[in-house]
């Protein structure tokens, strides 16, 4: 019966603590370039926009434009990358001579639009940094995506994908 109460006191104080969480006003990177914000991923920067423009830092707008500036040159590249490769891919598929330089080109484009929206997501999650308070870069970690801590009782909880 101990074991018991002790899971049922645990499991109460580590749902109040996610509750808690998820109230406070820090921002975190989402995959695919997003954001998460009380609990709820806003990936469009025109959602994003309010959320992080509340910030009276000029840094944080400054490497928000960076973000959304590198975010659609890189859409366009992909789309252009993609394009090319699909449109001699295709042709290859029907009959038509392979064209080599038009996949080459595809392929460079879309190796362009990666880098560039690599560079995009660098540019959020650095604006995030400096909304969350950080004055150093965010470091990139891949585990854990999500992890609490209570200050008081110094219980944890880990979270991965």
């Amino acid at each position: 019966m101990k074991i018991n109460f002790f899971t049922f006191v645990l499991s109460i104080l580590l749902a109040g603590q996610m509750a808690i969480a998820q109230s406070a006003d820090t921002l975190s990177f989402a995959r695919g370039g997003g954001v998460l914000y009380q609990g709820k991923a806003y990936l469009k920067p025109a959602q994003i926009a309010p959320i992080l423009l509340k910030n009276p830092d000029p840094q944080v707008a400054l490497q928000f434009e960076k973000y959304k500036t590198n975010r659609g040159a890189g859409a366009a590249f992909g789309f252009v990358g993609g394009f090319g490769m699909g449109y001699a891919l295709g042709g290859l598929i029907s009959g038509r001579p392979f064209q080599t330089g038009l996949f080459a080109g595809g392929a460079g484009a879309g190796a362009i639009g990666l880098v560039l929206n690599a560079s995009a997501n660098k540019a959020l999650k650095e604006a995030i940094g400096l909304y969350n308070g950080k004055t150093t870069a965010p470091k990139v970690s891949f585990t854990p995506l999500f992890y609490q801590q209570n200050q008081t009782s110094h219980l944890g909880l880990v979270v991965k994908f």
